[in-house]
């Protein structure tokens, strides 16, 4: 089967593009570009438990791979496997909230996305699978922003086993000497909280003023954008744009401004100059209307 690409154009076929309708899909295709991999991959999966940890371990150790996943540390099966990835010093894994995208990023040569969605009649997915560059300039940037959006969580996960180990053994031999143990758990507890939120921060601008950085609301959120807009660098704005999503999904789940969210994140995140005044009056428009579609 081809697809016309129009006058003058190579014909594509369904080598260079294909659809993915199923989870197994969605799982046999991603494990197949994992073995294929030559450099590095992203990974983006719902559960820790859907990543398949073999075809990690078949990769050869130069290979970077990237792991963005949902994981609950109270959940055993999550944590061993987490602690199996943590043995590898090419595998980075973090822990994403949301659990609607399946797909990988091969090397920048192949990327496959599908979004899912659960309905009274069970979890749908849809997805595509491609080749082509185009393809791969839009796909690419989506799951790089799940990427970045989820937190690290290899520290939490090596200290629990310790923590929980210490306890019986304090409280078996020695129980007055218990409050002395407390407060070494909090010191230890304390800065890897604050390492999992000062990478995710809003911006340097913000984090000199009192309580911009504590907003609440999607409306206080963009009252703060639009104040301080002008004064921002694109990498800056793009980091808030970051946050403003990441309360969209949290309150609303998807929403149609997300895809436009995202797009203008990739196009600010390496910018590292302020934007210009035709730049400007842009964004201040898309933003306005984001606001009328979230009524906010």
């Amino acid at each position: 089967m081809a697809i016309s690409g129009g006058m003058g154009a190579a014909a594509l076929t369904m080598k260079d593009i294909w659809f993915i309708r199923s989870i197994e899909g969605a799982k046999a295709h991603v494990n197949d570009q994992i073995s294929q991999a030559k450099m590095r991959v992203l990974i983006v999966a719902p559960l820790i438990t859907d990543v398949n940890i073999d075809s990690i371990k078949a990769c050869k150790s130069h290979i970077n791979i990237r792991v963005a996943t949902n994981v609950d540390l109270s959940n055993p099966q999550h944590v061993s496997l987490l602690q199996e990835l943590g043995t590898m010093d090419n595998v980075s894994v973090r822990s994403r909230k949301l659990q609607n995208l399946w797909g990988i990023n091969k090397d920048y040569e192949e990327v496959i996305l599908c979004v899912i969605s659960k309905t009274d009649y069970g979890t749908e997915i849809a997805g595509i699978g491609s080749i082509i560059q185009e393809h791969i300039k839009i796909f690419v940037p989506i799951l790089e922003d799940a990427w970045v959006a989820a937190r690290k969580i290899t520290p939490p996960a090596g200290v629990a086993p310790k923590v929980q180990s210490a306890a019986p053994r304090i409280l078996a031999s020695t129980p007055e000497p218990i409050s002395k143990p407390e407060p070494v758990v909090q010191e230890v507890k304390t800065p890897k909280v604050k390492k999992v939120k000062i990478p995710e921060g809003i911006s340097p601008a913000v984090t000199t003023r009192p309580k911009p950085g504590q907003a609440t609301t999607l409306s206080k959120m963009f009252d703060d954008l639009f104040n301080f807009v002008d004064s921002l660098r694109g990498s800056d704005i793009a980091s808030k744009l970051i946050q403003v999503k990441d309360m969209i999904e949290d309150e609303r789940g998807y929403s149609g401004v997300i895809a436009p969210i995202n797009l203008a994140i990739s196009s600010l995140k390496f910018n590292d100059d302020s934007l210009n005044a035709t730049e400007l009056d842009q964004l201040k428009n898309k933003m306005n209307f984001w606001r009328k579609k979230l009524n906010v």
